[in-house]
């Protein structure tokens, strides 16, 4: 699936996959997704506030949201995947290459 042609949805979505996927201390909740994405709210960053009903509306709503969003997740763990590699044979490897 492309980018989703509404600018907003695309970067929602990046920005939802990016809260999943971020180690900080502060990761993406869907409100602050849907701030970072452009989109004005009353109560910003108060837990429970209209941008977090907003989020979460246009995640059950909008089809092509949670569907980009699936699809940016299963990149990123494309990406990860060799990394998370302990196999027993590439553990045999690099320990005849470091070992023997």
């Amino acid at each position: 699936m492309p980018t989703l042609d509404n600018p907003r949805w695309e970067r929602f979505a990046q920005a939802i996959v990016e809260g999943l996927a971020n180690g900080d201390c502060k990761p993406y909740s869907q409100g602050r997704a849907y701030i970072a994405a452009g989109y004005t709210a009353k109560d910003q960053g108060k837990r429970g506030g209209s941008a977090e009903c907003a989020a979460s509306r246009l995640l059950n709503r909008v089809k092509p949201i949670i569907e980009r969003v699936r699809e940016l997740q299963a990149e990123a763990n494309k990406r990860l995947e060799p990394k998370l590699d302990l196999s027993r044979e590439r553990v045999g490897r690099m320990a005849c290459t470091r070992f023997g």
